[in-house]
């Protein structure tokens, strides 16, 4: 088969949030390209051993490439702890050597949020809207941003409001949508 078939295909099953059927369309990749999209994989899964384990294979091949670069930045930030500064200093290499992309700023945006430095974050997000104001990625790490530095309930409000809008079939969406609706039947339940 393929690799950059594979690699479509895989691309369309994570962005259905069906990252098991991605792993068995990436089983026969030999590319960092398709190494990469399994460590994605993985890391939807929540296996972050196996993510690991990927990623060493990629490194086999390539330590310095980019793709082996950024699946290790997002290894890392799964990983957290004292990682999330390497993770960081990654992307910042990546914004060195190829400018400073809506991908890279919400990434390293991540490895900040995850070291509570929530300021730093918000900086970094206003950059990736500016470049591309449609970016769920940045919508979604701007709600928590704003909720943990006790931004007014309308401006949470709003952003999530841009989410639903934007991005109706986005995961993040979808499992909020479903987790209001169940608060609202508790709500409509106990007031009953």
């Amino acid at each position: 088969m393929d690799e950059t078939y594979m690699l479509l295909t895989a691309s369309v099953l994570l962005d259905v949030n069906k990252p098991e059927d991605a792993l068995q369309v990436l089983y026969e990749c030999t590319s960092l390209e398709c190494h990469a999209a399994v460590v994605q994989s993985l890391l939807r899964m929540d296996r972050v051993d196996l993510a690991v384990k990927e990623l060493k294979k990629m490194a086999e091949m390539d330590e310095d490439s980019t793709q082996t670069q950024l699946a290790t930045a997002w290894v890392n930030l799964a990983l957290g702890r004292d990682k999330l500064k390497d993770a960081f200093y990654i992307f910042q290499e990546q914004m060195d050597r190829h400018g400073e992309t809506p991908l890279l700023l919400v990434g390293q945006s991540t490895a900040l949020i995850l070291q509570q430095k929530f300021d730093e974050a918000e900086a970094l997000l206003q950059k990736a809207q500016t470049r591309d104001s449609n970016n769920a990625d940045a919508m979604i790490n701007m709600i928590v941003v704003s909720a943990q530095l006790g931004q007014s309930s309308e401006v949470v409000n709003r952003l999530i409001a841009q989410m639903k809008d934007a991005h109706p079939s986005h995961p993040w969406t979808r499992s909020f949508v479903e987790k209001e609706e169940v608060l609202n039947k508790i709500a409509v339940e106990s007031s009953a």
